[in-house]
């Protein structure tokens, strides 16, 4: 199973709960299954280009490792399908 153009999928890996989504540019792109606002999971979000934003207060994650628009306390963890990164310290 691929992951889709313009679709999220759920899923675990290492017992973590994730994101899974291919932006615009065909890269697919994983974060942790969580908004740092109000927790709720993005892969109920929208695909917009490459930035996956959150259903719930629109809070856009790019794959960047940090959220495109919004402040926060919480920090996320991000990676491409060719390698991983994380915004924690």
């Amino acid at each position: 199973m691929g992951v889709r153009p313009k679709k999220t999928f759920p899923a675990i890996f290492a017992g973590e709960r994730i994101a899974l989504y291919r932006g615009e540019s065909g890269t697919i792109y994983a974060l942790e299954d969580r908004c740092a606002h109000r927790q709720v999971p993005l892969s109920m979000g929208v695909i917009e280009g490459d930035v996956l934003r959150c259903c719930y207060h629109a809070w856009a994650y790019r794959p960047a490792r940090r959220p495109a628009d919004g402040l926060h306390g919480g920090r996320l963890a991000a990676c491409a399908a060719r390698g991983c990164g994380s915004d924690r310290g």
